[in-house]
């Protein structure tokens, strides 16, 4: 994936743990993108669970990308992850 410098990897992906909240992830993501993201990108992981997004609905996304990855989190109404993905954009070769 990209260079150490930056934070869109799979490296800080797997860093992201359900309970975390959304000031631990910015920690060393940075501050998430605001708009609205395209829905091409290619799920590569994820990690979510049913009963518990059940249970904490309202949901917000929270998007983190750059050219060729982005980094999804689902939000409770308290700002926790309860669901994550790692995305690569269409066209983008993987790593053998």
């Amino acid at each position: 994936f990209r260079g150490s410098g930056d934070p869109i990897n799979r490296r800080n992906y797997d860093k992201i743990q359900v309970g975390a909240t959304l000031a631990n992830v910015e920690e060393f993501l940075g501050r998430s993108d605001d708009g609205l993201m395209t829905l091409t990108y290619i799920d590569l992981a994820s990690r979510e669970d049913r009963d518990l997004l059940l249970r904490t609905i309202p949901h917000t996304l929270r998007h983190w990308k750059n050219d060729t990855h982005m980094i999804t989190v689902i939000l409770d109404s308290r700002s926790q992850v309860v669901g994550k993905s790692f995305s690569h954009a269409p066209g983008v070769a993987l790593p053998r």
